[in-house]
């Protein structure tokens, strides 16, 4: 909305047609334009993100700024994000949809961004990494004592290193890339994970639930905005509150 608000054109993305329409229709409505879009695409599925881009480049000629902006607990062929799934490329669903996806996105798109005179890219992530513990890239898809918290705090420790490295590729493109970690906000997504999915905080539950009911979309959203709008340098990354923060130490180590 914000960035709508200003007078760009933005395309939102999903997987639900009726819930993506309507947020168009609802963006529209407030930032008092047309210029609000919807592409449906189930981003846990590679040739979907590939697909994704070819849709794109069918009616836009350039993309001037990429915000990967989709995660949290899928439910794929399980009533809980606390079961272990699949998606059909065979990819554990939490690592497809938290790091896959906005990799696999970033990569169909970049003809689209290279066309901008300054493009960015924005991976919003979650402090969650900080808290994945051992080595990212041993048993990747968790095939062994899987816990989704723990798939989760890895994808997103994961799509810290590789905005990192990309930032580093893509400046000579002159594409920006920045991160946020944007904190808990309560959304649908917050509202519907349960306590199994975080076996180790049962104690904690109902405080954690306590924080997350107070927690505003708005200000999880300033850090991202901002990253949006402005001429932020590459490997910029920005805390909940907007301001200059600073990830683990696991995750700035080359």
């Amino acid at each position: 909305l914000a960035w709508a608000q200003r007078g760009a054109r933005v395309i939102v993305t999903g997987r639900d047609p009726s819930r993506g329409e309507g947020a168009v229709a609802e963006l529209q409505m407030g930032a008092g334009h047309d210029g609000v879009h919807f592409l449906c695409v189930g981003h846990a599925v590679m040739s979907d993100n590939r697909d994704l881009a070819r849709r794109f480049a069918a009616r836009w000629s350039r993309l001037d700024v990429l915000v990967n902006n989709v995660g949290g607990a899928p439910r794929i062929t399980a009533p809980s994000a606390s079961v272990r799934q699949e998606t059909v490329d065979g990819y554990e669903a939490t690592l497809a949809l938290d790091f896959l996806a906005p990799f696999a996105v970033t990569d169909a798109l970049l003809p689209a961004l290279r066309a901008s005179r300054a493009a960015r890219v924005v991976n919003v992530g979650s402090r969650a990494h900080a808290w994945f513990k051992g080595n990212p890239f041993e048993d990747l898809e968790l095939r062994e004592g899987y816990l989704w918290f723990r798939a989760y705090a890895r994808a997103k420790l994961l799509q810290l290193l590789w905005s990192y490295a990309l930032a580093r590729r893509l400046s000579r493109m002159n594409i920006r890339v920045s991160a946020t970690s944007p904190c808990a906000a309560w959304t649908p997504g917050t509202r519907a994970l349960t306590r199994e999915a975080f076996p180790g905080w049962r104690v904690f539950w109902p405080v954690m639930r306590w924080l997350q009911r107070r927690a505003s979309p708005e200000r999880a959203a300033l850090a991202s905005a901002l990253l949006a709008s402005e001429t932020a340098s590459g490997g910029l990354y920005l805390a909940c509150n907007g301001k200059p923060g600073k990830p683990s130490a696991r995750a700035l180590d080359p």
